[in-house]
């Protein structure tokens, strides 16, 4: 063993004993004679001299106690074993000492390190002035064996480029600007192109998702490593990292930056000092994970950087996959069966397992979950949470979609509020490529010409559901399914009638009962006073009541419950309709009508509309009875399903499954469709 002091441990002699500044914290040995100790090895903890060499001539005490130190100051990080063939940076590759010396504090044999980094074969392709920095970067990192390929996307200024190449005394890379790929991707192109390389870096000033996607899977081919930089606006985008591994890059960029950039103009041109700052970025990155220089990303957690161009700020992202970037396909009714009964058996979620879970789908920027919290909304007398919504495939038409739940503590308000956000979102994902024809399964190449097809009316679908009343698969149209396919509306997507739940079962139940409550308001004949004192409340009930009679409000409740039986009702709160709820067990709804009008009065006296619940017409006065009854029997799932056929509807259930990373998370969202059979 030939111990060394590192670099970049920065001694002090301390009325306490010897202390050191080091990369990781500081470090103190305590002792009234250490500092003179290490003063006098320290000229010896060089690299070049042996444990044996130090210790030698020494008494057998002093050969014990200077041994000692030196293990400590090995275990403290203080020093470090030289490697064998250890060379000063300053005497090899002198230009690149700082690098050399960067890799040496976390690697042994930093020069061979540097040396396999510095002969990395490697393509940096893209356009725009972001190009030409990227260059400039992997150039003064090291990186000798260099080639460049301009793409068409957006204008790259030459004379930029060819500022960056190295003089000829450098000999550091060999620059060539041979490939210039303009229009669609050609695969064997790019194949052709990544023949022998090693490292690829994409940076162009504009993102586009077919020139990306390609590059990606050309990569996964071909075996290159592969890392991308977008400029975005007012910053740009460094990712995904780490660099090695998986398939999901291209679905990785449509996440993080959608469809606001796929088709659109491109941003103003970036300024040079933005795009140095990400370049640099980009190959601190690549040359910190390809000389192993840092603590490796874990593969699983797919990250990208955010770096703003108005200041220092950059911040890390976890990107759920796009749904468009990876392969999809139509399922046969064999393989839908089996996956409907996968669903039926399998075990319901907790919500602190949920919880967990929908955490991790949470991003300001990049979440299929944007936001999750109370806002500025008051919390008392209910907990009142808002989510909302990326628009994923930019169905939704110059709105916002947001969420909002309630309930008697912040952890209900929050679960509430999380599952009506995976409802809405799944209800405006829909991949043609799932979808049937009537030549048979969807185009499985391009999901961005198929979904404009479904939108601009000129392509129609169908997906299978399952029959409520016998089992069966059953085909459903793709637009009663997706009703943001046909008006681009935010509340199409809020009040579509899906629904989630913690199992198959509850969500189904959820969607099935909200159609019931449309169709019961829809053909409203009768109101009938509800006597509440002839209804057993539980304790939150109760107190719910006297709530609303605290507030100064007179509450009334309406039995409108129609032909089908399943319990509806309608609270007024002064006289004016506020909420309805529907449940199949009459307490059920009851609890929750309160509740809604609870949150109705509170909404009102804080002049918070945003989360007060979907109005109601006012009842008709000529359907109003006089002579309040009791509480209504409740009825069972196969009760509702009979008196749905009887008015000959068939319900189907259909599983919005259409992003599999989300559906991964929270597989019970279902759509359900009433057939007129």
């Amino acid at each position: 063993m030939r111990p060394m002091l590192r670099p970049d441990a920065y001694f002090a002699s301390l009325p306490e004993g010897a202390f050191w500044l080091t990369h990781d914290g500081p470090v103190l040995l305590s002792g009234d004679s250490i500092a003179q100790w290490v003063r006098r090895l320290a000229p010896h903890l060089d690299g070049e001299n042996s444990l044996t060499d130090l210790l030698a001539g020494l008494s057998a005490d002093r050969a014990e106690f200077v041994g000692g130190l030196v293990r400590t100051l090995l275990d403290r990080g203080v020093a470090r074993e030289a490697p064998p063939t250890q060379l000063p940076p300053a005497r090899l590759l002198a230009p690149f000492a700082a690098e050399v010396g960067f890799v040496d504090y976390y690697r042994d044999f930093a020069v061979s390190w540097f040396q396999r980094y510095r002969g990395t074969r490697t393509l940096v392709i893209g356009a725009g002035r972001s190009l030409a920095a990227a260059v400039n970067a992997a150039l003064r990192s090291g990186l000798s064996r260099v080639t460049v390929a301009i793409t068409d996307e957006c204008p790259t200024d030459l004379s930029e480029l060819e500022s960056t190449a190295p003089t000829p005394t450098q000999g550091l890379a060999v620059l060539r600007n041979e490939h210039i790929l303009s229009g669609e991707p050609d695969y064997r192109r790019l194949m052709h192109l990544l023949d022998g390389v090693r490292l690829v870096m994409q940076v162009s000033d504009r993102y586009v998702p077919t020139r990306a996607d390609a590059l990606a899977r050309a990569c996964v081919d071909s075996g290159a490593l592969l890392v991308q930089a977008f400029v975005d606006g007012d910053g740009a985008w460094v990712g995904p990292l780490p660099l090695s591994g998986g398939t999901d890059r291209g679905a990785v960029w449509r996440r993080v930056l959608g469809p606001r950039a796929a088709g659109g103009e491109g941003p103003e041109r970036p300024g040079s000092l933005a795009t140095a700052t990400m370049a640099a970025h980009l190959v601190h990155r690549v040359f910190c994970e390809l000389t192993g220089a840092t603590s490796l990303t874990d593969p699983a957690q797919r990250s990208v950087t955010r770096l703003d161009f108005s200041g220092p700020a950059s911040s890390s992202h976890r990107v759920v996959p796009h749904p468009f970037g990876r392969p999809a396909r139509a399922l046969g009714i064999a393989e839908f069966h089996q996956m409907i009964s996968v669903l039926a058996t399998r075990e319901p979620l907790s919500e602190e397992e949920f919880s967990v879970r929908a955490a991790k789908v949470v991003d300001g920027r990049v979440g299929p979950l944007l936001r999750l919290g109370e806002r500025d909304f008051s919390q008392l007398p209910l907990n009142v949470c808002e989510a909302v919504l990326a628009d994923p495939l930019g169905l939704v038409q110059g709105e916002e979609v947001s969420v909002t739940a309630a309930g008697h503590d912040f952890s209900t308000a929050r679960h509430r509020a999380a599952l009506r956000a995976f409802a809405a979102y799944s209800s405006m994902v829909v991949d043609p490529r799932l979808l049937y024809t009537d030549g048979g399964a969807g185009d499985g190449s391009d999901p961005d010409e198929g979904l404009a097809r479904l939108v601009e009316g000129g392509h129609r679908g169908w997906l299978w559901g399952v029959s409520l009343v016998d089992g069966r698969p059953r085909q459903v149209e793709v637009r009663s399914v997706f009703p943001v396919l046909d008006t681009g509306s935010a509340q199409d997507v809020v009040y579509s009638g899906a629904a989630a739940g913690y199992s198959w079962q509850e969500a189904v139940l959820a969607s099935l009962v909200g159609r019931c409550r449309e169709l019961t308001l829809a053909a409203l004949d009768r109101a009938v006073p509800l006597a509440l004192d002839r209804c057993e409340l539980d304790a939150r009930g109760t107190h719910y009541l006297r709530l609303v009679a605290a507030a100064g409000r007179s509450l009334t409740v309406h039995d409108v419950t129609g032909e089908l039986g399943v319990p509806t009702l309608v609270l007024s709160l002064d006289g004016t309709a506020v909420c309805c709820a529907s449940a199949l067990r009459f307490a059920d709804a009851l609890h929750e009508g309160l509740e809604s009008a609870l949150l109705a009065c509170q909404a009102e006296i804080h002049r918070q509309p945003e989360y007060a619940p979907p109005k109601v017409d006012p009842l008709p006065l000529a359907l109003v009875g006089a002579e309040p009854v009791g509480p209504r029997p409740d009825v069972d799932l196969a009760t509702a399903v009979s008196a749905l056929r009887r008015k000959g509807f068939t319900p189907v259930a259909v599983p919005l499954d259409h992003d599999p990373e989300m559906s991964g998370i929270l597989p019970h969202v279902a759509q359900v469709v009433l057939l007129d059979d």
